[in-house]
């Protein structure tokens, strides 16, 4: 006896009987009940209309990441692209934030004020960052996505090398923005990818790996970069004459874009693009479908996105400026500022963030999406007062100290903060609608942290005010992390509502 279940009739039998397991019922069945993707009538009648947002919804019942490893991939080559998706996007962040341990030597070079390395950090990035986003996304919803990667690694890494050949704030503004426009293709291909290698657990501990980039990259940009730059004092380039009339900064940036040139390849020939196994099955997205889907849920994804801007706002602006302010406040110099802030950017961001992955992973899947957003306001309130007050410890150990469980709540929220749009968006609109995500926190929070606190710096100094990088920093934590977490309230309310 063969008998045809659709994915949707199998979900609703699930939903009614929570303890019995899908494989459990097949085998009980004595391996007489066949599983087979067919979508209901109601979804073939609405896929074949105009309704696109409801056709991409209806895609997305026999699409979604509740099915287990891809049948295009094995676990192992599931877990083999997860890793080498994060160590490129550990790459971007090295070239990204490899800048902030540099701000005082370029701004004696250049002749810079804050406000000007505000914008090479943030305006100037973000922008072109935010313009290249969605069409790499809609790029990323139609080609091999890890040939996609592999070209936008290739494209970074010529232009981290192209600022350490910079000459004046013009021409490292451009080279900033030929790193904006190539980063811009690899998170949303990258969590797209991902979604489509893992199950719904599986995602969570593979984006909790994915989202260690931030602070393990931006940990290695200080720590490294802090070694590198005071290894170069003694460096003797005189018999290599294109290198030795360039400052120590230029050096550090030029070899800052090598390791991506390395591992492009290997993510271009080596990393299985699992959607190769299921074009048929998956359509492209509709055209408008994006929008329809953010309207239609915009009670939860705008002030979520409002959210994730905010709080990409803060990781920015103590990354860009963090190191800094340790100098001026404490009198040190790059390599104790990177053995100091740097080790504790990395153990606090990445046991965060393994720690938020494996609280993820842990929920039920009926509860994952609510729990998921409520752990994420939680820690934002968690967070106020050593955010706060850090910058304005009076001495280093105490900075530290403070720093510590910030970081560590920050990449708890920021390592859970693509999860929820994974799960809600249809398959063909995953990684437009990530990038949507990426858009928001690229254009307030890359774009706003770094030149807002540049700008109160500026204008703190200009009043003759004690410590104003100091107090920059703290005012913008003690009045951001609040509205953080107010969007999140409004948020997890939202999610009872979503289809």
């Amino acid at each position: 006896m063969l008998i045809r279940i659709s994915y949707q009739d199998l979900r609703l039998f699930r939903r009614k009987s929570p303890t019995v397991e899908t494989g459990s019922m097949i085998n009980h069945a004595h391996n007489r009940i066949r599983w087979v993707p067919v979508r209901p009538l109601a979804c073939r009648n609405r896929t074949a209309g105009n309704n696109g947002i409801a056709a991409e919804r209806c895609m997305a019942d026999t699409q979604s990441t509740g099915n287990a490893v891809s049948p295009a991939t094995g676990r192992g080559a599931a877990w083999y692209g997860t890793i080498a998706v994060s160590l490129a996007f550990t790459l971007s962040y090295i070239d990204r934030q490899i800048l902030s341990l540099l701000v005082t030597s370029i701004k004696a070079s250049l002749g810079l004020s804050d406000t000007q390395i505000g914008i090479l950090q943030g305006v100037s990035f973000s922008i072109f960052h935010v313009l290249a986003t969605l069409p790499l996304a809609w790029l990323a919803d139609r080609v091999h996505r890890p040939r996609l990667m592999a070209a936008c690694m290739i494209a970074w890494s010529f232009a981290t090398c192209a600022a350490g050949l910079a000459f004046s704030f013009g021409s490292l503004m451009l080279a900033r923005i030929g790193v904006a426009v190539s980063e811009a293709g690899l998170p949303p291909a990258a969590q797209s990818l991902l979604a489509d290698l893992h199950d719904r657990p599986g995602l969570a501990r593979a984006t909790s790996i994915f989202m260690l980039a931030p602070f393990v990259g931006g940990g290695l940009a200080l720590t490294l970069g802090g070694k590198l730059y005071a290894a170069s004092a003694s460096w003797d380039l005189s018999g290599m004459a294109a290198f030795a009339a360039l400052e120590r900064w230029q050096l550090i940036l030029l070899l800052a874009g090598l390791p991506g040139l390395v591992l492009a390849p290997a993510m271009a020939f080596t990393v299985r693009e699992p959607r190769m196994g299921m074009a048929a099955a998956r359509p492209h997205a509709a055209k408008g479908a994006l929008a329809a889907f953010l309207v239609e849920n915009r009670a939860f994804c705008f002030p979520f996105m409002i959210a994730i801007a905010l709080l990409i706002t803060i990781l920015n602006a103590f990354v860009a400026w963090m190191p800094t302010a340790l100098m001026r406040r404490h009198g040190l110099d790059e390599a104790a500022v990177g053995q100091g802030f740097g080790i504790v950017f990395i153990l606090a961001g990445a046991s965060g963030t393994l720690t938020a992955g494996w609280l993820v992973s842990r929920l039920r899947k009926e509860q994952m999406l609510e729990r998921t957003v409520r752990l994420m306001r939680g820690a934002a309130i968690i967070m106020f007062l050593p955010a706060t007050f850090a910058p304005l410890a009076a001495n280093l150990g105490q900075a530290l100290a403070l720093l510590a469980p910030a970081i560590f709540v920050l990449s708890a929220i920021i390592s859970m903060s693509s999860i929820p749009f994974q799960f809600i968006a249809p398959p063909q609109l995953r990684a437009q609608a990530l990038a949507a995500l990426s858009i928001a926190a690229a254009f307030v929070g890359t774009g706003l942290g770094p030149l807002l606190i540049g700008l109160l710096s500026d204008g703190f100094e200009a009043s003759a005010a004690i410590d104003p990088l100091a107090c920059a920093l703290a005012i913008a934590a003690g009045v951001i992390l609040p509205i953080i977490a107010i969007c999140l309230s409004i948020a997890a309310r939202s999610v009872a509502d979503l289809p």
